[in-house]
């Protein structure tokens, strides 16, 4: 085979910039939402959603963590993720959520200029999660008003999670989210697209989501559980990518520029040679993992059969959570106004949504 001179080869970097030039020049795109399967789910959404919303807004309002341009697309997330949740605890989430949506929005691994901040200190910010207090020699020093608000946002979600749970589960929450907040702020690099898959199940939150349904459901899985049914776990990671991997294609239009997203990864690894074929391929790999879910959702209700009584209901009731995040994982993405865009790659998404925000 004729090797191709080093001039002649696309770099990660044209690669990139031809994607997203290709994206501006979007006039229809061949690729709608439905393409995934996730989209064949059915929509479940909690049923006192506006009386949660209407809590959150105030307690987000008081914290001063709504940023006008992002805050109404994206409250509305738990009420779609724990539909079955009382509404106290939905709220608790939806407030730990919106903070770090906001974190995400200001000092996140894919926003463009983002090291012109002063990123908040992962170290403070775990030390508030682990205390309930604010480091006042750290907190005086800061400059940056926002970093100021992480802080004392961070401290009032702490507190009250910490109040109404179990505290084995606190201690799992503290870790999770001190994996998550130190890929976000400062992501290591990635050299293959299962190195990429790997690092985007920590810098996604989903684990966090995921975990959150012991918190909502006040049942939490033991490690003898997750021992006698081995897929639940293949379940949690499959639906840890389905999530984040997904959420890579719906909010590709505000991410175009950064390497860590899936559709910029297959080209920061010279895996294709379009945007077309690098939409193509990570839809795909969506639906491969959806398929894999499935056959380990099947597998779980064969391998409860080992559980006492009690062990057989929290392992299916965290299952049928499971099936919730997905349902979420599609159905509020669509419907939500964070992930529209004029020049979007998925044809369905170019307009506003005319249903919830």
């Amino acid at each position: 085979m004729k090797k191709e001179s080093p001039s002649s080869v696309a770099t990660p970097r044209q690669i990139t910039k031809d994607l997203q030039d290709s994206l501006l020049s979007y006039t229809s795109s061949p690729f709608n939402s439905n393409q995934l399967t996730i989209s064949n789910l059915e929509v479940s959404c909690h049923k006192g959603i506006k009386d949660i919303l209407k809590a959150t807004s105030k307690l987000t309002k008081e914290l001063n963590i709504q940023l006008e341009e992002a805050y109404a697309a994206h409250t509305t997330m738990t009420s779609f993720l724990y539909p079955t949740s009382g509404k106290y605890k939905v709220v608790i989430v939806n407030i730990l959520y919106d903070l770090l949506y906001y974190i995400d929005d200001l000092f996140g691994e894919d926003i463009e200029g983002a090291d012109q901040y002063d990123k908040p200190s992962l170290t403070e910010l775990m030390y508030i999660w682990q205390t309930g207090e604010i480091n006042a020699a750290y907190y005086d020093k800061l400059t940056n008003e926002k970093v100021q608000t992480v802080c004392t946002a961070m401290q009032w979600v702490r507190n009250k999670l910490f109040q109404s749970c179990e505290p084995a589960f606190f201690q799992k929450l503290s870790w999770l989210l001190s994996e998550h907040l130190r890929d976000q702020l400062e992501p290591d690099n990635y050299g293959s697209i299962e190195e990429y898959i790997l690092l985007r199940r920590n810098f996604s939150g989903m684990y966090v989501a995921i975990y959150l349904i012991e918190y909502c459901t006040g049942n939490c899985l033991t490690d003898e559980m997750l021992k006698k049914v081995p897929n639940l776990q293949k379940a949690i990671d499959l639906c840890t990518d389905i999530g984040g991997l997904s959420n890579d294609i719906f909010s590709y239009p505000k991410e175009r520029h950064s390497k860590f997203n899936l559709v910029n990864s297959f080209g920061e690894l010279n895996e294709t040679n379009s945007l077309n074929e690098a939409i193509q391929k990570s839809i795909d790999l969506v639906n491969d993992c959806h398929t894999d879910f499935n056959r380990s959702v099947q597998q779980i209700q064969l391998e409860v059969t080992a559980l006492e009584e009690e062990e057989k209901a929290i392992v299916l009731e965290f299952t049928d959570g499971l099936k919730s995040i997905l349902s979420a994982t599609y159905h509020w993405q669509l419907v939500t106004k964070r992930y529209r865009h004029k020049n979007h790659i998925l044809e369905d998404l170019k307009y506003k949504s005319d249903r919830m925000n």
